[in-house]
C-alpha cells in the first residue's frame, strides 16, 4: 500500500513539474518589433501617444521599436542585412510592423531639392516619381524576403503610406500620386506573394479625416497615433472595429483648422505663381534693355 501511495505522489510530482515550465511559457509576452520611419517612432508625440506604444500596451506584447527618424528603404534594406542587432530581434519577434516608404517619396531630393519637385508635380508633371517607385520596388522585395527568411513564422504586418497633404488642397492631389505609387508595390507584392505579410490600411484610415496629421504636415498627432493602433490591432486580432472617432468638439475644431490652412494654402499659392511669373517677365525686360 505504501509503495502504490509513493508512485502516486512521485507521479504527481511528474506531472507538477511538467505543467508549471508549460504554463510559465504560456504567459510569456509575446515580442513585437517595430521596423521603419519617424511616423513609426513616434516623432513629434510622446512615448505614451505613440502607436507602437500604445499597441504593445493594448495587446499585452514586449515591444522594440527600431524605428527612427529619416528612415527609408534603402537604409531599412541595408539594416535588414547587416545590422546584427536588427537581424537577431527580428528572428526572436512574434510580430512584426514595417512602416516604410514616406520618406522614399518625401525626400527623394532632400527637402530642399524635393520642392522644386513639388512645383513640377503640380504643372502635372510626375515623371520623377517613376525612379522613386522603381527603387522602391527592388528595395521592398529584398527587405521583406529578408524578414521571412530570419522569421517566417511571425505576424509580419506591412502599413500602407498616408497622404500627410489632405489638409493642402493644392499638395494633396500630388502626394496621393506619389504615395499611391508606393501603396500600389505593396499590394502589388502581396498579390504575387500571398501570405507574405498582413497589411494595415492606414491610407484609408486617414482619408477625408481631419486632426490626423500634426502641426508640421508631415507626421500623425495624437489622434492620429490612436487610430494606426487602432487600424494595427484589428489585423492581429483579425476584426474589423469602427475607428476611435467620434468627438464633435475635436472634429469641428479640426474641420476650422484645416479649413483655415486651405485659405493659407491656397491664397499663398497663388501668390506665388503670380510673384514668378512677374519675376519671369521683369527678367526678359532686363535682358532686352540690355541687348
Amino acid at each position: 500500500m505504501k509503495k502504490i501511495f509513493c508512485i502516486i505522489v512521485c507521479i504527481m510530482v511528474l506531472c507538477a513539474l511538467l505543467i508549471v515550465p508549460s504554463h510559465a511559457q504560456e504567459q510569456e509576452p509575446q515580442h513585437l518589433v517595430v521596423l521603419g520611419d519617424s511616423i513609426a517612432a513616434g516623432h513629434g508625440v510622446m512615448l505614451e501617444q505613440s502607436y507602437a506604444w500604445l499597441l504593445a500596451r493594448s495587446k499585452g506584447l514586449d515591444l522594440n521599436n527600431l524605428a527612427f527618424d529619416g528612415n527609408s528603404s534603402m537604409f531599412l534594406r541595408w539594416d535588414i542585412v547587416l545590422d546584427t542587432y536588427l537581424r537577431e530581434a527580428v528572428a526572436d519577434a512574434d510580430v512584426i510592423i514595417v512602416s516604410i516608404g514616406g520618406n522614399d517619396f518625401l525626400l527623394a531630393e532632400g527637402l530642399d531639392g524635393f520642392r522644386p519637385l513639388v512645383v513640377r508635380a503640380m504643372l502635372g508633371d510626375h515623371s520623377f516619381m517613376q525612379p522613386i517607385w522603381e527603387a522602391f520596388e527592388e528595395r521592398f522585395a529584398v527587405i521583406i524576403a529578408e524578414i521571412r527568411t530570419l522569421n517566417p513564422n511571425a505576424m509580419l504586418i506591412v502599413q500602407t503610406v498616408y497622404n500627410s497633404a489632405i489638409q493642402l488642397p493644392t499638395l494633396r492631389r500630388t502626394f496621393a500620386t506619389g504615395v499611391g505609387g508606393i501603396n500600389t508595390i505593396i499590394y502589388d507584392y502581396l498579390e504575387q506573394y500571398l501570405d507574405a505579410f498582413y497589411i494595415a490600411d492606414i491610407y484609408s484610415a486617414f482619408d477625408n479625416r481631419s486632426g490626423l496629421i500634426a502641426r508640421d504636415m508631415i507626421h500623425p498627432s495624437g489622434m492620429g497615433h490612436a487610430i494606426i493602433a487602432h487600424v494595427l490591432s484589428d489585423v492581429i486580432s483579425g476584426t474589423e472595429t469602427p475607428l476611435p472617432y467620434s468627438n464633435t468638439i475635436v472634429d469641428v475644431l479640426a474641420f476650422i483648422s484645416s479649413l483655415i490652412l486651405w485659405l493659407i494654402d491656397f491664397v499663398l499659392f497663388r501668390i506665388g505663381v503670380w510673384l514668378l511669373f512677374l519675376l519671369g517677365l521683369l527678367s526678359k525686360v532686363h535682358l532686352r534693355k540690355r541687348s
